[in-house]
């Protein structure tokens, strides 16, 4: 084949992306590590091997490390609120003497308790969501694995009289309520 002819060709698959080499063996916008190995050795099954073992992991090990930096972001800015929040609640408030001696000790308390409280509640609702979105990210289905922790979660509950399952005896499914309910859950 004459030079021209080879120029051509290589001007040619320039223009139709879809024709690329390149594109062919790193798929639609190859990243880096594969466009170097394809600019090195020319060789579509180096840059492929390249962009399933070297490219992939490394870009899910980022994006990995990114959901955890941003939960322990998220976590120290929440905690520091509630932290903020229940030293307010701690100080004394303005009235008399005596009621001020009398409470102090025992609001200190109960804003320390509810501090603890949140500040669990918070680093377990941030971590969830973080660990929900590092499965996702690693391929798995989360449909089964949401529904079976909403099962688990409300299944214990189911007797108790505050948030409860109450079974239609029309209807062959239950229905779970969550609310206050006065009175324990009622059989058909």
């Amino acid at each position: 084949m004459s030079t021209e002819a080879l120029v051509l060709v290589r001007a040619a698959a320039a223009s139709n992306p879809a024709r690329s080499p390149l594109e062919g063996a790193c798929g639609t916008g190859p990243g880096i590590a594969c466009r170097v190995v394809w600019d090195i050795t020319h060789n579509s099954q180096a840059a492929a091997l390249t962009n399933v073992f070297l490219a992939g992991p490394a870009q899910l090990a980022v994006r990995i490390f990114f959901v955890v930096l941003l939960a322990v972001v998220i976590r120290f800015a929440v905690h520091r609120l509630i932290r903020r929040i229940t030293r307010r609640a701690a100080q004394d408030a303005t009235g008399s003497e005596r009621g001020r001696v009398l409470f102090r000790e025992r609001r200190q308390q109960r804003a320390a308790a509810l501090g603890s409280v949140l500040e669990n509640a918070a680093s377990l609702t941030i971590f969830g969501i973080a660990a929900i979105t590092i499965l996702g990210d690693l391929g798995i289905n989360l449909a089964p694995v949401l529904a079976s922790a909403g099962v688990l979660w409300a299944a214990p509950r189911s007797s108790d009289s505050r948030i409860g399952a109450i079974s239609c005896c029309e209807l062959p499914v239950q229905v779970l309520v969550v609310g206050f309910l006065r009175s324990p859950v009622p059989e058909c």
